[in-house]
């Protein structure tokens, strides 16, 4: 506004007989008053409201005034800002809440500063299979973060505040194990430290049917498996002829090791596994014992064996497909299905199409046949 009336008054005093302002001298003395006053008026008000924008309102933590100076301008990455212009499908949140209640971190540092007044940052994180690179990249792609490879594995970390905000909202509401405890923390402490973030309010544990999001594939992709064995039959009613069988199995662990709040949910996992059993027709869930480098590790197991329960992961996966290089091993393991379902495997080519497909399968899946073009059902 100042400059403008700047150049009109040049221009006006510029021109010669009576002017742009047809020789109103009222008006002219309007203008140069305005001109003078408007700078004594407009800057120290620009200073007042940009003082009140910047420190806000009276704060619930003494931290506030320094975090929203962090949140604006501690570093580029940490910019509160759109996440993405990419469209996403409403399955997006329950499968990611099933892929990080199997594979994934919810870290929350335990206090505000570290000893040397840092400020902590918050992360979620999940680990991959070295092999599973190309869908951690894509996940950067969509979601941010970063990937970093460790050389057998690689990981998976975001901890900008948009991104971080946005995975934690998508992913709340549809948590079903005792991990909800972890995001609990991570919604608690956003809140606490960083109030000006869009951060909901926890959500409940998702008590829908098992069948009806896609978060058991989430689940599946980070802790499912298949399995496909070829062995003698013992009664020797087929001549000696090998024997197939297929197994479809989740295994989770036991119990969550940190607090769980049992507003929110119980520390065990067998009620998820309970459910899992139940929808595919099994009747047992399994306790199994490993000893690993001289400690024991326990966790639950629910495996499919009958034609009626290997149907049932049929139908949920048509659903809700798989997205890691679990996908191939499952298109694999459904080709021997229909196999069986059709009686070939009694027959010799049926047998050998079983050993072709167990020799590319699981840890033997040939890195020259892991193509993602299944990723383009993303649901991002």
């Amino acid at each position: 506004v100042g400059t403008s009336l700047s150049m009109f008054i040049r221009l006006e005093l510029g021109l010669a007989g009576r002017g742009l302002l047809d020789g109103a001298g009222q008006l002219y003395n309007v203008i140069i008053t305005g001109h003078g006053i408007l700078p004594d008026e407009l800057i120290p008000l620009s200073i007042l409201y940009s003082n009140i924008l910047h420190y806000g309102p009276p704060s619930r933590n003494a931290n506030t005034l320094e975090v929203s100076r962090d949140i604006q301008r501690n570093s580029p990455q940490r910019i509160i800002k759109p996440l993405t212009d990419h469209p996403y499908h409403t399955e997006l949140g329950p499968y990611l809440a099933g892929f990080l209640e199997g594979d994934g971190t919810i870290y929350v540092p335990p206090r505000f500063r570290n000893d040397s007044g840092d400020i902590l940052y918050c992360q979620i994180s999940v680990a991959f299979d070295v092999r599973e690179l190309v869908f951690a990249e894509y996940l950067m792609s969509k979601l941010g973060g970063t990937v970093e490879n460790h050389g057998t594995y690689v990981r998976w970390v975001v901890t900008a505040f948009n991104e971080l905000v946005f995975i934690a909202n998508l992913i709340n509401g549809h948590m079903r194990t005792p991990k909800i405890a972890a995001l609990s923390r991570l919604i608690n402490f956003l809140h606490l430290h960083y109030p000006l973030l869009p951060v909901d309010n926890l959500k409940p544990l998702d008590t829908s049917p098992i069948d009806s999001n896609a978060w058991l594939s989430g689940m599946w992709d980070a802790d499912g498996g298949f399995v496909l064995t070829i062995s003698k039959a013992k009664d020797m009613r087929l001549g000696g002829v090998d024997r197939v069988k297929i197994m479809a199995k989740i295994e989770l662990t036991t119990e969550y090791k940190r607090g769980v709040d049992l507003t929110l949910s119980t520390s065990s996992y067998y009620p998820i596994l309970r459910t899992i059993a139940d929808y595919f027709k099994v009747r047992t869930v399994r306790d199994v014992e490993r000893l690993r480098d001289g400690t024991y590790y326990y966790s639950f197991v629910v495996e499919t064996s009958s034609y009626l329960s290997n149907n049932n992961v049929v139908a949920y996966l048509n659903e809700y497909p798989l997205f890691t290089t679990r996908y191939l091993n499952y298109l694999r393991w459904l080709e021997v299905h229909n196999i069986m379902l059709r009686g070939e495997h009694l027959t010799l080519s049926g047998l050998n199409r079983c050993w072709e497909i167990k020799s590319d399968f699981n840890t033997n899946l040939s890195p020259k046949h892991i193509t993602w073009y299944h990723l383009n059902n993303f649901y991002i």
